[in-house]
């Protein structure tokens, strides 16, 4: 099953970064070439919409993702202390490994749709309105990231991520 999301995270990126810049041609930041780093990292906060609850999408330059999802305050602030919420619990989490090449090419995706570009002022009027956004924190090639996403083109691409690491969930185990 590993195999298996290495394989499709391999594609989905193949096949997204040469199609996925042309809906902004002329404002990739092409000439900027993420480098192979452990030390790359990215925290993507996303919430698909208004009332919908966050995920974090965790992405290490080592190739470790993680992904947690629910309504527990853990997921906004790691840090959260309210464990008297009622949704203290709602909180799954799930794990995949791939190759550190892969999770450069998925930087550089991420890079290439404009993650260290300037957030569009068009598109964040938009992010009050319950569009779906992204809140990213990191670092790529020692530069520190923090921004707020609401571009379709970028905030479509993490969706993608999301949906096929939902795709490639293992079965369950029947024992338990």
């Amino acid at each position: 099953m590993t195999n298996r999301i290495v394989v499709a995270l391999a594609l989905a990126v193949l096949c997204t970064a040469g199609s996925g810049c042309s809906m902004f041609s002329g404002q990739g930041n092409h000439s900027i070439v993420v480098n192979d780093s452990q030390l790359n990292w990215l925290e993507v906060r996303y919430v698909s919409g208004m009332g919908q609850p966050p995920m974090l999408l965790s992405l290490q330059g080592s190739g470790h993702i993680r992904i947690k999802r629910g309504n527990s305050p853990m997921i906004q602030n790691a840090f959260s202390q309210d464990v008297a919420n009622a949704k203290w619990n709602d909180l799954q989490e799930d794990q995949r490994t791939v190759e550190p090449a892969q999770m450069r090419d998925v930087f550089q995706a991420l890079v290439d749709r404009g993650l260290l570009r300037e957030p569009d002022k068009d598109f964040l009027a938009s992010a009050n309105r319950g569009v779906p956004t992204a809140r990213i924190t990191g670092m790529l090639n020692t530069e520190k990231v923090a921004r707020v996403a609401v571009e379709p083109e970028l905030v479509g691409f993490i969706r993608g991520l999301l949906k096929l690491f939902d795709e490639n969930k293992p079965a369950a185990d029947p024992r338990k």
